[in-house]
This record gives C-alpha cells, sequence and structure tokens, in this order.
C-alpha cells in the first residue's frame, strides 16, 4: 500500500531536488519568510487601524453626518495611498541627507526591487503608518468641512509634510534619529510614532480645528460650550476597541528583524505587556477621574478616548520603558488628555468633536517626552538612559524635535487652510451644516438624517433658524406645496405663494428651496436673512 501512495502531485524529480537544495540556503530562505511575513502581519494591524478610525468618528458626529464622516476616511485612505506611492516613500528613505529629500529612486518605485519581499513589505508599512497620521485630521474638522478640502490636506500631509518628519527621525541618517551618531545630542526616542505620526496628526488637526471654525450651536451667546453629543455610542466603543488590538501590532512593527535580532522576539513580548498597561490604566484614570471631577458621570467617551491617549502615550517608549512605569505613563497621558481637552475647549473655544488633538496631540508631546525620562539603559536598543537614569540628552534631544515637529506642520498646515478658506473651499455653507452633510451633498435620506419635519427639530437644536440663499446650496429647485420648517408664526407661512414664489405678505422675494418636498430655503419676512 505505501508503495502505491501517491506523490502529492509533484513529480519525483522535484522532490530529489528539494531534498538536495543546502540546508543554509534553505535556512535563510524560510529567515525571509518569516521577516517577510512579521512585517505584513504588522502593516495589515496597523492598516486594519482606518477600520477603528471610522467606527469611533461615525459614533461621535451626529447622524446627519456620518456619511460624510465614513467617505472622507474611506478617501483618505485612497489619496494618501496614491501620494504615497508618487512622492511620500522617496521623502521619507531615499537619499542621505539628514533634513530634506535629496533622491528621486523611489518615485512611483522605479528604482527599487519590486521583486524584494523586504522592499514591498516594508513599504506597505510605511504606508500604514502615514495613513494613520492623516486620518487623525478629519474627526478634529468634522461636520464642517468641505470634502475636497480634507483630500487636499491629505494629499499635502501623506506627500510632504508626514514623511519629511518621519525622515527626521526614522531614517538612518536623520538629524533626529538614534541611529544616526551625528545626530543632534544623540537623537531623541520614538519607537512606533508618538511624535512622528500622532503629534504631526494632532498639530495638524488643531491648527485645521481653528481655522475652520467651531460648528454652528457649539457655543451659546456667552461662549460658553454646548453639548453635541455623538449619534452612536456603539460604535464609538467598538471603534476604541478595534484600535486598541490594531495598536499591538503598531507598536510590535518596530521589531522588523525577527529572525536576525536577538532582541526583536523579547522586545516585541515587552511591548505588547507595556501597551496593555498603559491603555489600561489611562482609560480606568481618564474616567474616574471625569466621574469624581468632571461630568460626574462615567463618560463612555471619556473611557474610550482615555484608553486611547494611553497608547498614544506609551508608543514612543513601548520598547524601552519598564512596564512598572508604563502604568505611570498612562496615568499622566490621562491627566494630560482632560487637561488639554477642557484648554482647548472651554478656554481656546476651538471645536474638536473627537479631541483630535488632545488625544493624539497633546499626548503625542507627553508621549515623545516620556522615554526621555523613563527610558531605561538595559531595555533601549542603543543603551540610551532617561533621566531618571541619570541622563538628559534624551530630554534636549526630544524638547528640541518636538518643537521642530510642532512648527513644521502647524506652520505648513495653517498655510494650506488660509488658502483653501481664502478660496472658499474649506467650510461648507450654512445650509449644508444645519440639514446634513448627508443628505446634502451624499445623497443620504432626509428620514434618516435625523430629520423631523413635523416637530421642527433635527438631532442639532441649530434647524431652528432660516436658511441662507440657496446659490449657495448643494441641491436647490423650485417646488409646490412644500412643508416650511422655519419658526415663522402661521399667518407668515399661510401667506406664502406656494406656486409660484412662496412670499411672504409685504416681504420682498425670496426664492424657496427644498429637498425632497421639505422647504429648506426662503420665507423670510421683508427678505431678511438672519446670520
Amino acid at each position: 500500500l505505501s508503495a502505491k501512495k501517491p506523490s502529492a502531485g509533484f513529480p519525483d524529480e522535484t522532490r530529489a531536488a528539494a531534498m538536495s537544495v543546502d540546508p543554509a540556503l534553505a535556512d535563510a530562505t524560510l529567515a525571509t519568510a518569516v521577516d517577510t511575513f512579521w512585517l505584513l502581519f504588522c502593516g495589515v494591524a496597523v492598516f486594519h487601524m482606518q477600520i477603528g478610525f471610522t467606527m469611533l468618528e461615525t459614533g461621535s458626529v451626529r447622524l446627519k453626518n456620518t456619511l460624510a464622516i465614513m467617505l472622507k476616511n474611506v478617501l483618505d485612505a485612497c489619496v494618501s495611498a496614491l501620494m504615497w506611492f508618487v512622492l511620500g516613500e522617496s521623502i521619507m528613505v531615499d537619499g542621505t541627507n539628514s533634513f530634506l529629500w535629496a533622491s528621486s529612486r523611489s518615485v512611483l518605485l522605479i528604482g527599487r526591487d519590486t521583486d524584494s519581499p523586504a522592499d514591498m513589505a516594508t513599504w506597505f508599512l510605511n504606508f500604514a503608518y502615514m495613513a494613520t497620521a492623516t486620518t487623525i485630521v478629519s474627526g478634529a474638522m468634522a461636520e464642517r468641512t468641505h470634502v475636497t478640502a480634507y483630500l487636499v490636506a491629505s494629499a499635502v500631509i501623506a506627500g510632504f509634510i508626514y514623511p519629511s518628519v518621519a525622515r527626521w527621525i526614522w531614517h538612518p541618517n536623520g538629524w533626529l534619529s538614534v541611529r544616526n551618531p551625528d545626530a543632534f545630542l544623540g537623537g531623541m526616542v520614538d519607537w512606533a510614532g508618538s511624535c512622528a505620526i500622532h503629534l504631526v496628526g494632532g498639530a495638524i488637526a488643531l491648527v485645521g480645528a481653528a481655522i475652520v471654525g467651531p460648528r454652528r450651536g457649539r457655543f451659546d451667546s456667552v461662549g460658553k460650550p454646548v453639548p453635541m453629543p455623538g449619534s452612536n455610542a456603539a460604535l464609538q466603543v467598538l471603534g476604541a476597541l478595534v484600535l486598541w488590538v490594531c495598536w499591538y501590532g503598531f507598536n510590535i512593527s518596530g521589531s522588523r528583524n525577527l529572525t536576525r535580532d536577538a532582541y526583536a522576539a523579547p522586545t516585541a513580548a515587552r511591548i505588547v505587556v507595556t501597551t496593555t498597561l498603559s491603555s489600561a490604566s489611562a482609560g480606568f484614570t481618564a474616567c474616574f477621574l471625569d466621574k469624581f471631577l468632571g461630568s460626574r458621570t462615567w463618560s463612555v467617551s471619556k473611557a474610550c478616548n482615555g484608553i486611547l491617549c494611553g497608547l498614544v502615550s506609551v508608543t514612543a517608549g513601548c520598547a524601552s520603558i519598564p512596564p512598572q512605569l508604563a502604568l505611570v505613563v498612562g496615568v499622566v497621558g490621562a491627566l494630560v488628555y482632560l487637561g488639554s481637552s477642557r484648554l482647548v475647549l472651554v478656554v481656546l473655544k476651538v471645536d474638536d468633536p473627537l479631541d483630535a488633538f488632545a488625544v493624539h496631540g497633546a499626548c503625542g508631546i507627553w508621549g515623545t517626552l516620556a522615554p526621555a525620562l523613563f527610558a531605561s539603559p538595559i531595555h533601549s536598543a542603543q543603551g540610551h538612559a532617561g533621566l531618571f537614569y541619570g541622563s538628559a540628552r534624551l530630554l534636549g534631544a526630544a524638547t528640541v524635535g518636538m518643537l521642530a515637529v510642532i512648527g513644521w506642520s502647524a506652520c505648513i498646515s495653517a498655510l494650506l487652510f488660509l488658502g483653501l478658506k481664502r478660496m472658499g473651499y474649506l467650510r461648507v455653507d450654512l445650509q449644508a451644516e444645519l440639514i446634513g452633510l448627508d443628505v446634502l451633498a451624499h445623497g443620504g435620506d432626509i428620514s434618516v438624517a435625523g430629520f423631523h419635519p413635523e416637530t421642527n427639530q433635527n438631532i442639532g437644536a441649530d434647524m431652528q433658524v432660516p436658511l441662507v440663499s440657496p446659490s449657495n446650496s448643494y441641491h436647490h429647485r423650485h417646488t409646490t406645496d412644500v412643508r416650511c420648517l422655519h419658526p415663522l408664526p402661521h399667518a407668515v407661512h399661510s401667506a406664502c405663494q406656494s406656486a409660484t414664489g412662496h412670499q411672504a405678505a409685504g416681504a420682498m422675494p425670496t426664492p424657496v428651496v427644498s429637498h425632497r418636498g421639505v422647504c429648506i430655503g426662503g420665507c423670510c419676512p421683508n427678505g431678511a436673512r438672519p446670520s
């Protein structure tokens, strides 16, 4: 029976050739396969963070803008991938210059070995990193920003802002790289991107949110914040948990040569422990403090954002900070998040719907400083020691590098957003913001968007005012037999001529705009249009 056993489809000569392969060559091939799979696994895990961000942002905005925020996240991944292929990767890795791009080898991958598994897997992992930085911005500018403006911003971030910073910190010759013996003060420790990724995204998010302005109704007449709760707490929680799971791949991806580096596997194993402890301590601390010192409630959003701020805080030092001190990093990260969230909203009057700056920007600053304080020379690959271990060099390099990254990201993004604002492409018009981007820009159903014409209410209480001229709206047409939703006296509505002009008695002619049979414009007495 054994003599008749089939050979699994392989000819005898093929099996014989396989058995005669040099063992050393077979080991090298296996090592290459393992290292490639490791990079691909980490890259896929990092790119899965896009799912978490999309769920978190969708649950955090009002129902009338959920299609808009989902589309922005999808197109962000598309645009950033194309820009990374065209230019971004080249700026990050090509040439030997310590500060600026000096070669075009990776432009369109023309000069790269596309048959090299390590080369292509590294490209994909770098792209997934970059996509994380670009998607942070969408949450801060949600519910009032043009899709076009956000896509332009994504292209600039992916093609220029982020890869330049990544070059400074991670290129072997970067002026802030710990791998560069000539780096400033020996370089800064940023294992997986508290500074290079999260601080870049957070700084741009704050600038963008400040320039685009707050959502209508976010502040009352005396400047006090008005709550605007999200549409789905379940999506917020699921998004945060997806991000937590994917963050393990994000942080362990720095251990790239798994078979060739004896420290890679122990480092990766320790990283998942420090990542877990920091996120858990930050999530509990943020929720607990908000309960007893803040909102006096057990806030789901504070718990979720607390977990994320702990993850951001430990990302730079996850490989070099001992597990015991990772708890401290998380607790301090929660304090930084709560304080900066209040600073941005209450003091600076900047409307950041997802607390993107507080989570990624402020905690990115703390995460950059954490290894400069707590890095252990035992765990650090280059033997760098933090301030608590007797050396101040890392702290000096981290401080200078952090300020350089903030200045670079904020200045370029400010020029970009101010230019878009000047051209009229940054913020949607009043009608789109009040009715909702889903209905007027993305073909959404007005009833699904939470609009109730019988009660003259929308999920956002800002629907209680007449709207602006139809010439600035996405869709407009005249109609008959419509239900006017303005908070005007019944007598005024009765005087409107529904057939030809919908004009109030004694009023200047004001055209009617409707969407699917619901009046959303006109009918203002004496032609007045409230601001």
